[in-house]
């Protein structure tokens, strides 16, 4: 049977899809993949742009284990089913008067896969990250057995090849709202100012279309306000007009526009998506500030994220703006700019070191491979780390050398786990694996 990650651009030939409903199942999957000699990999909402998760033999969809089994308001802790989606985890959350401690852009992912990949959202004065609220994980291991992974024991992302998380404890955050500011300013001052920017606002993005001069600077204060009807009719327009544009790319099969008309094309949406992008000020709570407005309208699209070391990142955005001003093909791309602090957390992108997320969305993924390979490999030169979940540039360095003896240390937890490889698919064998051929020199060493 055919299985597809959302934008449909990949799909895998998979033998059988299974859908356990209670940690039970789960282990009976592996059990039964165990003695017939297949491949595991758990999927959720297949909100990946690689083939992380694929392999052609057996996937494990999670979302029948989507219940929160444990709330507590008073320790603010929460633990829930792996596979449940963030949107309802958000919501379950707000009714307790609670948070997250952080999130990206969207909520289709379910917990377990943000926290598998390190999924990150943006900072500026406000620090806290997702992927270090966790408290505890349930996994059930490659030989079938359901471990509970604690303390020292988190300290590392699992990307799927631990096993299947079946549960997840997080401490929350009390419930919050932000008020949103937007702007547009010229693009060389708002790189100049991101110093500036971050320190006087609990969280900041940059955006920009192709070759338009100006950056919309996004800024978010958290505030104890509660949203009032102004302020949700103003998020309504906004998310009103930035979807229209989404939408409008969802339904035109943009390959069939001849080239130059196309450039034309995404140049106008382009105008449009700097001047929507102003928007409106006004109070949210917190997951519907924080995420992107578009009211759930996501047009097919590329990713490619790059993590940045932050005293890199100025350079890299600047010349990377430059490339983008003088490449008429940029036209279809935009660029998206977050922030997240240094964490203790292996194989993390932002792993010991501040970082600027540089995430390149192509629109118009067959008109423009030519200008993302070359945003990419600057954004390697300048040191960058790929996101694990999204399109890895196809001259990314061996992992070794962008994680040093870190990805030894996670090999050798990741063998404990799941001795006899029952998780491990391709993705892993072309960018991870530290077989004897490919060891690095320090680990030849050892």
């Amino acid at each position: 049977m055919r299985y597809a990650i959302w934008n449909d651009f990949l799909s895998v030939d998979v033998e059988s899809i299974e859908r356990p409903r209670d940690e039970a199942e789960v282990c009976a999957v592996i059990a039964r993949a165990r003695r017939q000699g297949k491949h595991v990999k758990p999927i959720g909402a297949g909100h990946s742009f690689n083939d992380l998760s694929l392999n052609e033999d057996i996937l494990v969809d999670l979302r029948e284990l989507s219940r929160i089994l444990e709330l507590d308001p008073e320790t603010r802790t929460v633990r829930v089913q792996g596979g449940m989606p963030l949107h309802d985890l958000v919501f379950a959350l707000e009714r307790a008067g609670l948070a997250l401690a952080n999130i990206g852009a969207w909520t289709e992912q379910t917990i377990a896969g943000v926290i598998s990949t390190a999924t990150h959202g943006t900072s500026g004065r406000y620090r806290k990250t997702l992927i270090e609220s966790v408290r505890a994980l349930r996994i059930v291991d490659g030989t079938g057995e359901a471990r509970v992974l604690e303390g020292e024991a988190l300290r590392r992302i699992t990307l799927g090849y631990f096993g299947i998380i079946t549960e997840v404890t997080l401490v929350c955050e009390p419930l919050f709202f932000v008020r949103q500011h937007k702007r547009v300013i010229d693009g060389a001052d708002a790189i100049a100012r991101v110093d500036e920017f971050t320190s006087a606002s609990d969280f900041v993005d940059l955006r920009w279309t192709g070759t338009r001069s100006k950056i919309i600077v996004g800024a978010w204060e958290i505030t104890e306000e509660t949203p009032t009807r102004r302020d949700r009719v103003a998020r309504r327009l906004e998310g009103i007009r930035i979807g229209a544009l989404n939408r409008l790319l969802a339904v035109i099969r943009t390959s069939a526009i001849p080239r130059r008309a196309r450039a034309r094309f995404f140049g106008a949406l382009g105008r449009a998506y700097v001047r929507f992008g102003r928007g409106f000020a006004h109070e949210a709570v917190w997951h519907d500030g924080l995420t992107f407005n578009s009211l759930g309208v996501a047009a097919p699209h590329e990713e490619r994220e790059l993590a940045l070391p932050r005293e890199r990142a100025a350079d890299c955005l600047t010349a990377a703006r430059a490339m983008m001003m003088e490449d008429p093909a940029s036209a279809s791309l935009e660029i998206h700019v977050r922030f997240s602090p240094a964490i203790d957390v292996e194989l993390a992108p932002n792993h010991q070191r501040e970082t600027v997320w540089f995430n390149i969305n192509a629109l118009d993924p067959s008109g423009n491979p030519a200008i993302v390979d070359r945003l990419c490999s600057l954004a390697l030169e300048h040191g960058a780390r790929p996101h694990w979940a999204k399109v890895i540039p196809a001259d990314t360095p061996a992992l070794a050398k962008l994680y040093g003896e870190s990805l030894t240390r996670w090999e050798e937890a990741r063998r404990a786990f799941d001795p006899d490889g029952l998780f491990l698919n391709d993705y892993y064998h072309r960018y991870i694996d530290l077989s004897p051929r490919s060891l690095p020199e320090w680990a030849e060493r050892e």
